[in-house]
């Protein structure tokens, strides 16, 4: 850009040759190269690189559609694959292991769907994602073509999602103080007008730290999030004298063939009809089996194990005076308790909306995180 004289009637400006040292040339030569200079504003953040040619810093995101990316990871859940050994596929009765799912899995059940149900399974690696500068573990694709997230504590310093035990938690509760009457495994109960305490803590914290916070353009998070229903299925698989045994206990206890399915339209939690303050819930039994939990037999090695107990949003029984919802054990099997213990952690889970866009590929090390 450095003029360098005019003389003789021609213009001359300095260039550098392709031998690189400096010389001058006429302003009218039109084999020169052009390469635009620009200045970045200061505090300019780079993403990852170290300024080497083979790994330059990369300053601009390149983002990706999240659910394109775990789309094209998966394999239909009831075929023989290369974790699963049964040319039927993923037998729910078993844990999940190297023969019997460890991955992304299409649900057979919803191909046909304008946007499949595609959940991960087993020891998997790649299901870490940072939003709202918490990290949350992926469960699963909703069925508007979101994502649907669990709580996993806060990133380190250096931005890893690794947490295990009580850091995976936003702390404990009671699903609910009292016990004594059937109505106490509800999310909400007494007609739904009143919330269960376990949703009162869940709602308080999502207040302060998703609600009422931006990100750093100054959009509010809640953008970000799509009003999805939560199920606490309440429906019946039977009953006797005292005793009432629940929808979730049918599928996950007895037949051990875990549904995505709500069979009563009044346990399907949203903001929009105003069963819920935020949208905010619980993972349910169904969504953990799929996981790879199976009631009374541990497994430490599927991504929802943690080390410690927590609860799930799926009523279990009701039984003389006792309600009881389902658990994940600190063992990673699923099991149930009265809704009155008040030690069990709390893992909020949040569906985010459709196209989502995010950077990084998924591990504990480079977690995905939302643009």
């Amino acid at each position: 850009m450095s003029p360098s004289q005019f003389y003789d009637g021609i213009a001359r400006v300095w260039g550098v040759y392709s031998s690189a040292y400096l010389n001058i040339s006429s302003v009218v030569y039109g084999s020169y190269g052009v390469r635009p200079v620009v200045s970045l504003k200061q505090g300019t953040k780079y993403l990852s690189g170290n300024g080497s040619k083979d790994t330059p810093y990369l300053i601009t995101p390149i983002t990706k559609s999240l659910y394109n990316v775990i789309k094209t990871k998966s394999v239909l859940d009831n075929i023989k694959s290369k974790y699963v050994e049964s040319e039927i596929g993923i037998d729910f009765s078993k844990i999940s292991s190297d023969t019997n799912g460890k991955g992304v899995y299409e649900l057979h059940t919803t191909a046909s769907d304008k946007y499949p149900v595609y959940y991960y399974r087993g020891a998997v690696t790649d299901n870490n994602i940072i939003f709202a500068n918490f990290c949350w573990k992926i469960i699963r694709t909703t069925e508007t073509g979101g994502i649907k997230l669990i709580y996993n504590g806060e990133p380190s310093d250096d931005g890893k999602c690794d947490n295990t035990d009580a850091a995976t938690e936003i702390g404990t509760s009671a699903y609910n103080e009292n016990y004594d009457e059937s109505q106490y495994v509800g999310y909400k109960y007494d007609n739904d007008e009143v919330d269960s305490t376990i949703k009162i803590k869940i709602d308080s914290w999502y207040k302060t730290n998703i609600d009422e916070k931006k990100d750093a353009s100054g959009k509010s998070y809640t953008t970000y999030i799509e009003d999805l229903k939560f199920c606490n299925d309440r429906s019946i698989t039977s009953a006797s004298g005292s005793s009432i045994y629940y929808g979730a206990y049918g599928r996950n206890y007895i037949s051990r063939t875990p549904s995505l399915e709500c069979p009563q339209d009044e346990d399907k939690f949203t903001v929009a009809n105003k069963k819920l303050t935020y949208p905010v819930g619980l993972i349910t039994t169904d969504e953990t089996a799929y996981a790879g939990g199976v009631f009374g037999i541990d497994n430490n090695t599927y991504y929802l194990y943690t080390g410690n107990y927590y609860w799930t949003m799926s009523p279990c029984y009701f039984i003389g005076i006792h309600s009881s919802v389902w658990r994940v054990n600190s063992d990673g099997g699923l099991n149930y308790f009265n809704v009155s213990n008040s030690t069990y952690g709390v893992r909020p889970v949040i569906n985010l909306i459709p196209n989502t866009q995010v950077t990084g590929v998924g591990t504990s090390d480079n977690p995905y995180i939302v643009q």
